[in-house]
């Protein structure tokens, strides 16, 4: 019997062994060509790329080098607030607009002019973009090269300064 017990006992500690990892984590800063060290968004896109949005700019981050993009590439602002990539397209929500980047450079059509206010949460559904600003709510479709903007009334939504957005399982949109 106590051959058992010590039998199960060495089997448990065993398998609590077997399936630790180890953590291979690095830390990457201003130092090796981050933007800015305070990352305050990130989104992967389809080719393994990270995109951290800062209060500096955008990085984009290719597994070895970092690439920047501020103002002076064509960010409304620097500071950015919210990343989603969606059919080969990055979007992009700053403190003062929308923008996009397409693979090679800042997109800033005149319909991204029509998007106000700092940008909260870029959200998809079905090729539509949920976009909740400080200014208002915006349904921008994707499924064509045209893209089609419109806006949605939400009654106070200037007033209460959303700051972040979800659907939920039954596809209802939460603003907070």
């Amino acid at each position: 019997m106590k051959t058992n017990r010590f039998f199960i006992i060495v089997l448990l500690l065993s398998s609590f062994l077997g399936f630790s990892q180890k953590m291979n984590l690095q830390k990457f800063s201003v130092k090796e060509g981050l933007i800015q060290s305070t990352v305050k968004q990130i989104e992967q896109d389809d080719y393994g790329n990270l995109w951290l949005g800062t209060n500096y700019g955008l990085s984009k981050f290719n597994g070895k080098t970092f690439e920047n993009f501020t103002t002076t590439n064509g960010l409304p602002s620097n500071e950015i607030s919210s990343l989603l990539f969606s059919n080969d397209i990055l979007f992009i929500g700053t403190k003062k607009g929308f923008c996009s980047y397409t693979g090679s450079k800042i997109d800033n059509r005149n319909l991204y002019k029509k998007i106000n206010g700092n940008v909260k949460k870029i959200l998809e559904t079905n090729n539509i973009l949920h976009i909740i600003t400080t200014k208002g709510y915006y349904l921008l479709d994707i499924s064509s090269p045209s893209f089609q903007l419109d806006s949605i009334a939400i009654p106070n939504i200037i007033s209460q300064n959303p700051s972040d957005a979800e659907f939920d399982e039954d596809g209802n949109l939460w603003i907070s």
